[in-house]
């Protein structure tokens, strides 16, 4: 499919992933879906090297999402690594986690994350989470809607700032978050 977008997802839980997976299908059903377990994996993935050196079969992603509690390396330390890479400085970065810690999002942002979601066992709650960011970047511009129709949408989140994902001013140099109500 032309202009098919890549999800590189950094995650170690075969659970979360089986979630993400199926949430991702809802809103992104002709995603190409990649998953890594860990910092290394996910080096050799964004570098094409290794296993993954075939970009045919792993092309180079549209965003990341990396889990935040990945093992030995955390995935604090592989957004501040993709943030330092020239090369990776336009990826966009989602970090998935379950922790709501003022400075763990604070450090995030600081290090270079675009966004913050809050895991969820709820693949329809996932879905949505996941659907309400992608209209916000759609609608600010920032990059081009890949997501499906949705037939049952539910209702957006009516205050983006109270929703399971939050948002800070990336290089996008017009980026302004909705205001506040």
């Amino acid at each position: 499919m032309p202009n098919q977008p890549t999800i590189l997802l950094v995650e170690d839980s075969t659970e979360d992933y089986l979630l993400f997976k199926q949430a991702t299908l809802k809103i992104f059903p002709h995603a190409a879906l990649h998953l890594v377990p860990d910092f290394p994996a996910a080096l050799h993935y964004l570098y094409g090297t290794g296993p993954y050196r075939n970009r045919d079969l792993f092309p180079f992603p549209s965003c990341v999402f990396v889990d935040l509690t990945l093992p030995a390396i955390p995935g604090k330390a592989l957004v501040k690594w993709i943030r330092e890479q020239p090369e990776f400085k336009k990826l966009l970065i989602v970090v998935l986690t379950g922790s709501r810690d003022g400075k763990d999002i604070s450090e995030l942002y600081r290090l270079g994350a675009n966004s913050f979601i809050n895991k969820t066992a709820s693949p329809d709650e996932f879905a949505r989470t996941l659907r309400d960011m992608n209209t916000f970047w759609v609608s600010h511009g920032l990059i081009t809607d890949f997501s499906a129709p949705i037939t049952n949408p539910g209702k957006p989140s009516a205050d983006t700032r109270g929703a399971s994902f939050f948002y800070i001013k990336p290089d996008w140099p017009d980026f302004e978050p909705p205001p506040s109500s």
